[in-house]
This record gives C-alpha cells, structure tokens and sequence, in this order.
C-alpha cells in the first residue's frame, strides 16, 4: 500500500491510527490553543510506537501559524511570541548561562523552498562575540550567549553537514544546538501554515528528498531541536491527499493504490507555493523572532526587531 511522505509528526500519526479502532498505545496525542494559535502535541513514548510512526521517541510541538504574510503585522508578531514560547518549553531545562546555545540554518539559500535555515538566521540576534569583546556591555543588555552558522549544503562545500556542526560544537562546546530546516508535507492544508519543533533532531536535507546524516545528540554530543517548516509536498504525497479526498466520496479507496502504483517517475517532483520568495520572507522572520524572544528576553518586541533587521 503506498505510503505518503511527510516530515510531520502529527501527520505521521494521522497515518499510523488511520483505520485503528482507538489511540496507539505510546503515543500522548493533544490539541490546545497557545496565544490564539491551535497546536498541535505529539509525544512518542515507546520503541513500537516509534516504529509504527516512523518517528524517533521524543516530543514533537506543532504550531498552526496559517497564513501571516497575508494578514496584519500582528499575526507576526503574536507566532513569533507563540514559537518563542514552544522554544523556551523544548530548551529551557537543556541550556546553561555559562555556554553558548548554537543555531544551524541548513538548507540551500539559493533555492527558495529549501532556504528557510538560512534565511532565519539573518533575524536571528548573536551575540558570542560581544560577550567575548565588550561583557559589560553583554552584560548591561541582558543578553543570553548565542552563535549561529549557515553550513551549506554538500554539493556547495564537499563537506556533510553534520561534520561542519560537529567541528564547530567540539570547538565553542555550546550546551545544545537549534537546527533550522525546511521539511515536507503530506497535505496542501499544512504546506508553509505549519512550524514543528522536536527535541529529537533532524536529519538535514530530509524535506527536499536528500536526507543526509542525522543531527542529533548522539552524533553531535549536546542536545538538538529542530525547528521545521514544510515548503514542499512531495508530488505522490499530493496525489495521494486529493485521490484520498475523491475515493471517500466514491467509495473506492482502492483505486488510490491503483493510480498510485502505475505511477514512477511522474511523482518524483516537488510542489511548493506561487509566492514562495514572499511566504519564506515572512516565515524567516517568525523563527528568528521567536528564537530572540526565546533567549534574549531582556529586550522588547520592537526593539529586538530594530536589532535583528
């Protein structure tokens, strides 16, 4: 039976129970409502559940932002501090004063859809470097001690990802370390509406069907969030979405294996939005907001965008 691809948890747990009589034993599964956001919580608590998921054990938050590029500055303004929140409730028992916390954008800048980690951390406030040459002036501000890098990609740098962070952590000893990257979506109805965090990693390049070496705390030795958008539906995980739409009005569920399964190379594509230069513009400034407002807490709303643009 086809599966759809998706990076979401809550998705892959929609598949998971899809057809079960009840929930999946290992699974904590809630809904709630954070800063006039839906969200949406995933935890997987057992090795089965894992299995059954496709994802590892670990907590997954996702955030329905919806659309802000279309609406007011508000909307803005209220997911970043909405993130912000999820951030601190994923990091604040793994980070230390004495250490600096590590942000990863990862991604390729120069295409769109995969540019999210990038393009977040030109938001993102570091301040390393004014604790290392001005801690007084570190100190006045209330600052917290942040780095960030933008690694590339392998075909730009010959290098894995993970072994350019792995250098960079065993040299600046963070005490853990938040990867930014575009993720993929099994459904229009999530595409660039969504943001998931996870304490349990990433696998870089996994959104755009190039899934490299995992970024996690067993390869990189400090503790890892993700924070993820999907930018992209993989083609079949599309078709599937609005052939399953269809065959529940018809009744006939099997023709989606049927389509599906005469189908090769004409899934093997990407769909992403019209307007994804302006989409990706706008949800950059989301996570790197909300990554300020998470550990820079000193400063105000308005005076950490002045410093952040």
């Amino acid at each position: 039976m086809y599966q759809p691809r998706t990076d979401l948890a809550v998705e892959a747990h929609e598949l998971a129970t899809k057809g079960r009589d009840g929930a999946i034993d290992g699974i904590i599964y809630k809904e709630e409502n954070l800063n006039g956001f839906s969200m949406t919580r995933v935890e997987i608590l057992t090795d089965k559940a894992s299995e059954l998921t496709g994802k590892p054990c670990g907590k997954y938050l996702t955030l329905h932002t919806g659309t802000p590029w279309n609406e007011s500055s508000d909307s803005l303004i209220r997911a970043s501090k909405a993130l912000s929140v999820l951030i601190g409730e994923l990091t604040d028992n793994r980070i230390t004063t004495d250490k600096p916390i590590l942000v990863a954008g990862l991604g390729n800048v120069t295409i769109t859809a995969d540019a999210i980690g990038p393009r977040a951390l030109e938001h993102v406030i570091v301040t390393r470097h004014i604790k290392t040459d001005s801690p007084s002036l570190f100190t006045d501000l209330g600052l917290f001690d942040v780095a960030a890098l933008s690694p590339g990609v392998l075909s730009q740098t010959g290098v894995e990802t993970t072994e350019i962070i792995k250098s960079l952590v065993d040299r600046i000893k963070p005490s853990l370390v938040i990867a930014i990257d575009s993720l993929a979506s099994k459904s229009l109805d999530r595409l660039v509406t969504t943001v998931q965090l996870s304490d349990t990693g990433i696998a870089p390049g996994s959104g755009m069907g190039n899934r490299r070496s995992l970024l996690n705390e067993s390869t990189l030795g400090v503790p890892v969030i993700s924070i993820g958008i999907p930018t992209v539906v993989d083609a079949g995980a599309l078709a599937f979405d609005l052939l399953e739409k269809y065959c529940a009005r018809t009744s006939r569920p099997e023709y989606i294996d049927e389509i599906l399964s005469s189908s090769d190379e004409s899934l093997q594509y990407f769909v992403t939005p019209k307007d994804t230069d302006l989409i990706i513009s706008c949800l950059a400034k989301v996570i790197g907001y909300g990554i300020n407002l998470a550990f820079h807490k000193s400063l105000e709303y308005e005076e950490m965008v002045s410093i952040a643009n």
